[in-house]
């Protein structure tokens, strides 16, 4: 049965996908659209950081991240070395 918290069962050739550099999404449209807009940001389903964490490096300062996979937010944890 899927859960959709526990996303252990496929998150490894996910995250391997999405870790190759191949763009699922032209990710810099939307780092350049955040860094112009006033105001909080909230990025719903953040997994591992891929929109989150430029932002943050980009200095954007009012920004969450949700993300309801635990494997997921350690793997954006240790991208960031927190």
């Amino acid at each position: 049965m899927f859960d959709p918290i526990d996303l252990s069962a496929y998150a490894d050739a996910v995250l391997d996908e999405l870790a190759s550099g191949e763009p699922q999404i032209d990710g810099t449209i939307l780092l350049d659209l955040a860094c112009q807009t006033p105001g909080p940001i909230l990025e719903l389903g953040c997994g591992y950081g891929r929109i989150t964490i430029p932002l943050a490096q980009r200095g954007v300062q009012d920004l969450t991240g949700l993300e309801l996979s635990a494997p997921s937010l350690v793997y954006a944890r240790a991208r960031t070395g927190d």
